[in-house]
């Protein structure tokens, strides 16, 4: 799953694709740069393209519907007349994901679960569009204040199995449901590395998994030990090599979506018999 941030604020890439207009104002998408972009992730294999106009990073604000609608419906109408990869739309809203599903996209990426506004369930049942539904503890803007569990694995596991029964009994098919844990959404490193050590919990309830740990800050935590390999020194953006790492290792452990910003770093990692183990699962 490639990512198109279309944000003037996310953590990693936040602004890239910005229209330059020489003067200040609010936040303009450049469309062709956009399209651009998805069509370059595409050529480096992504099998879904992840549109957002909302960045959900750690102290981040909501943004209003009306404002995401902007960013993102005419990138996705654009995309989705250009190729066949599925769109989706990472919102918690249900007017962004009506709109979206509207132009094109066919999947919502919700790191909520359908928590935030549980109307989008609605949306969701009415195109009969797939749906991943995220853990996070708390809110963006918050989130990563004091999160606590008393067993990280088994609470989360928990929520997307309580979670999934709940889409179900509003009649959402089980084809049309990813998981994902939410690593980094209310969650500190030891809680992170504890859910991706019990997999197996996530793996009984019987659905595909995503992963979305891209470039993330406690990647770079754990860079900082000394068990962990270094990066390639031309190698520009460190994360990528940090991801790639998880990559490789997950994809053994029958992950069925990886979220990342490097999509043809990561396939080549996949693919490396010589590329680093991560050492801490």
């Amino acid at each position: 799953m490639g990512i198109l941030n279309l944000t003037p604020d996310s953590f990693s890439d936040g602004g890239r694709l910005a229209k330059k207009t020489g003067f200040e104002g609010p936040f303009q998408v450049d469309l062709d740069a956009a399209v651009r972009r998805a069509a370059d992730l595409i050529r480096q294999g992504a099998d879904i393209i992840d549109v957002g106009g909302e960045s959900t990073r750690p102290g981040s604000e909501p943004v209003e519907p009306s404002e995401q609608i902007r960013r993102t419906e005419d990138v996705i109408r654009r995309l989705a007349r250009l190729s066949d990869v599925p769109i989706s739309i990472d919102t918690t809203s249900a007017e962004v994901s009506d709109r979206a599903l509207s132009a094109g996209a066919s999947i919502v990426n919700d790191i909520s679960g359908g928590l935030f506004e549980p109307e989008i369930l609605e949306v969701v049942r009415k195109f009969r569009a797939g749906i991943c539904i995220g853990h996070i503890q708390g809110v963006p803007s918050r989130m990563q204040r004091a999160p606590h569990y008393d067993n990280a694995a088994e609470e989360v596991a928990l929520f997307l199995r309580n979670r999934t029964g709940e889409l179900l009994a509003a009649g959402i098919a089980p084809e049309q449901i990813v998981i994902d844990p939410g690593i980094g959404f209310g969650k500190t490193t030891a809680h992170n590395l504890e859910i991706l050590a019990r997999l197996d919990l996530l793996r009984d309830i019987g659905l595909p998994i995503l992963i979305g740990l891209s470039r993330k800050r406690f990647l770079v935590d754990l860079a900082d030990r000394d068990a962990f390999p270094k990066p390639p020194k031309e190698l520009d953006e460190k994360r990528d090599f940090y991801t790639a790492i998880v990559t490789k290792r997950l994809m053994s452990e029958g992950i069925a979506i990886f979220r990342v910003h490097n999509v043809g770093y990561n396939r080549a990692a996949v693919e490396d018999p010589d590329f680093p183990d991560f050492p801490f699962l």
